[in-house]
């Protein structure tokens, strides 16, 4: 039986509502559809935001904690695990270079993904069990002596366990901001979630601290130990934690038989249609078609060209400003090292709070534009200073640039995974977005990784100021992203606003 109460989402003497938005809309209402029909999305939709809580936000929150903290902790100390290794730093640089290609390699297995695991939430739990693995074995050459054919097999061995890490790595961040993403009660509070879940980035850096007294007081091999045993407590925690507090599916209706997801026909023929947001899983359509839409979508590729120059600088960013400059120019041991590290974490939490508390107030593209400007003005300062001083600008100044360029970066990297959200050609790609996103930005690593420290010993003295100007003209190449806000993005506001 029909109910007889007016539908919430309907003005009463407003029957040309947007059933999805609350708001007049071009298309009229037919007069046969039920209130109910209409009422049916907007109530499933509050329903599955009403199903996640703040502890869902926390787990998710330590699964990308611990892993970050595994993924970069070998650039903080660069040079304390290759002496510990005994190889070169260009040895130890095709190691983390492995981790690189592990990266990349993650979005040509995503088919694998959607059959096998199938949710997000077994794949973080998955792949956080196999880096847990790979990380401890990380050092177990060095660690039993095991010499075989001098270095050539330790490097071998390394490049395996940091590809598998970075494999999942990659795995595991994509599908925490899917994850997260598809529980928001609107769709302009996107950003505010992803930015809240970034904060994972700056408290791994605080567990540098530890590990740099790790390093000095036991070896630099117990942080491998430590970390992994971490990696594979949280995946089976997290297992145990979706099972007693599971979410309501975020799909907006049960499955047809063909597999595809569907909405009453009323609502289709009562909204626009391109702002019914419909996860297709059409059985029919594999991984490979998938990377054929997303490489030739124009907004896409224009979303993978600037993550590569973003992630280029603030990988040279974080081995300029960590180990080289910090061990190089103010002879700072591993710990003061750690200790140094705490003004990347202000630097990035400051450019999180900003973005978590504001960003929904503003349309992406001033968001974007806003930390464009940041980056700019304090690479441009870093410049001048570079050009008077070379490299011996005093460590509290550098302390405090570090500080002010995380920021940006940090800013700038939360509107291009909420881009990759909003401007994804399908809703069903927007995990293949990701994943692509993460492939250009590894690729960009690996080239960091080969340059940063070669530059940096060839330009000596000046090597503070080649840097600031490669960091400025990465961020001219970031502002090619102002361009997709031309069109309109695939996935528009079109769940109910929450006062």
């Amino acid at each position: 039986m029909a109910t007889t109460e007016t539908s919430p989402l309907l003005d009463d003497n407003d029957q040309t509502a947007s059933p999805l938005k609350g708001e007049p809309s071009k298309y009229p209402l037919p007069s046969a559809p039920s209130e109910s029909a209409l009422s049916a999305p907007s109530q499933r939709r509050s329903s599955i935001s009403d199903s996640w809580k703040w502890y869902h936000t926390a787990i998710v929150l330590c699964i990308r904690l611990i892993i970050d903290f595994v993924f970069k902790n070998p650039l903080v100390f660069y040079l304390n695990y290759q002496q510990g290794l005994l190889i070169d730093y260009m040895q130890f640089g095709y190691i983390l270079v492995a981790a690189e290609i592990g990266c990349i390699f993650a979005i040509f297995i995503g088919d694998f993904n959607k059959r096998v695991l199938r949710t997000e939430e077994r794949i973080m739990e998955t792949y956080l069990v196999i880096a847990g693995l790979a990380n401890i074995a990380f050092p177990a050459l060095s660690y039993f002596g095991i010499t075989l054919d001098g270095e050539l097999y330790v490097i071998v061995w390394c490049c395996v366990m940091r590809f598998i890490v970075g494999l999942s790595f990659a795995n595991i961040s994509a599908a925490s901001i899917k994850f997260a993403a598809q529980y928001v009660p609107n769709a302009s509070k996107i950003t505010s979630i992803i930015a809240v879940l970034h904060y994972s980035w700056p408290l791994s850096t605080a567990i540098n601290i530890l590990a740099g007294y790790l390093i000095l007081d036991a070896s630099w091999m117990s942080v491998f130990f430590y970390s992994g045993v971490l990696l594979i407590v949280t995946g089976l925690f997290a297992s145990f934690f979706f099972k007693c507090c599971p979410l309501a599916p975020p799909d907006l209706a049960a499955p047809d038989r063909g597999g595809r997801q569907r909405v009453p026909s009323a609502v289709i023929n009562a909204s626009e249609p391109e702002e019914v947001e419909m996860e297709m899983d059409d059985e029919e359509d594999d991984n490979r078609s998938g990377l054929r839409v997303l490489f030739t979508d124009g907004n896409s590729l224009l979303i993978i060209f600037v993550s590569f120059f973003m992630t280029f600088r603030s990988r040279s960013i974080y081995i300029v400003t960590s180990s080289l400059w910090m061990e190089g120019t103010f002879s700072l041991d591993a710990s003061m090292v750690g200790w140094t590290t705490l003004s990347v974490i202000i630097g990035e939490v400051l450019g999180l709070m900003v973005m978590s508390t504001v960003s929904h107030k503003f349309e992406l593209w001033k968001s974007a534009a806003g930390t464009l400007v940041h980056q700019l003005v304090f690479g441009a300062l870093l410049f001048v200073l570079a050009a008077i001083y070379g490299n011996d600008i005093s460590l509290a100044a550098a302390l405090i640039l570090t500080g002010l360029l995380t920021m940006g970066h940090e800013s700038f990297y939360v509107v291009q995974q909420s881009n990759a959200i909003h401007y994804a050609p399908l809703p069903r790609l927007k995990f293949l977005l990701l994943l692509g996103e993460r492939m250009a930005q590894e690729s960009a690593s690996i080239v960091a990784l080969f340059l940063t420290v070669s530059l940096w010993y060839l330009w000596a003295e000046n090597a503070v100021l080649l840097w600031s100007i490669v960091w400025i003209a990465g961020t001219f190449m970031e502002s090619f992203i102002l361009f997709i806000y031309r069109s309109e993005p695939t996935i528009k506001q079109s769940f109910v606003d929450e006062v």
